[in-house]
């Protein structure tokens, strides 16, 4: 089935349910599927009955001629006016070109407000795989001196007491 269906080949990087992120096919065996999984340069082989009944996300197979990876990102920032989303969104849509690895395809949406908080989504793609995590960086990179031109400060305190939960919590590992 592995074969016939095309779920995936050796070399391809694929996501895995159950298994925390990406891994490279080495070997399809006749009963078992080795893994190396890449972020701990481990090893793993896995029944082909799990990668047949599981879910298995291909990277290595896409839809059209060009390779095309996501990165997604979300930036949620308070106490901002329509006009400065605006800006900042139109500023993103500029800088997205220039970073090396990016397709030329992307998207940059102001999605909802939450809270008091604007919700900008940006989707871009990554059209070289050599290049994945250095787009990735470049792109943060580039997110945080926006909002740094911008005068936003991201640091964020969450306080939230419930002394019921507390008790809940302590009371079970007691």
């Amino acid at each position: 089935m592995i074969y016939s269906d095309g779920l995936y080949r050796e070399g391809d990087w694929i996501a895995v349910a159950g298994l925390d992120g990406f891994v490279q096919v080495m070997k399809i065996g006749f009963r078992t599927t080795t893994l190396h999984i890449y972020q701990w340069g481990s090893i793993i082989k896995m029944p082909n009955s799990k990668m047949i009944t599981g879910i298995v996300e291909n990277w290595s197979q896409n839809p059209g001629e060009e390779l095309k990876w996501g990165l997604n990102s979300t930036l949620k920032i308070d106490n901002i006016s329509a006009v400065q989303t605006n800006r900042i969104c139109n500023a993103i849509r500029e800088t997205l070109p220039s970073i090396a690895g990016l397709s030329e395809e992307f998207i940059v949406r102001f999605s909802q407000i939450e809270n008091n908080a604007r919700v900008i989504k940006i989707v871009a793609f990554v059209n070289d795989d050599k290049l994945y995590f250095d787009a990735e960086r470049n792109l943060n990179l580039a997110l945080l001196e926006l909002l740094e031109r911008e005068g936003i400060d991201f640091l964020t305190v969450e306080l939230e007491t419930s002394p019921e939960k507390y008790k809940q919590q302590f009371s079970m590992v007691n």
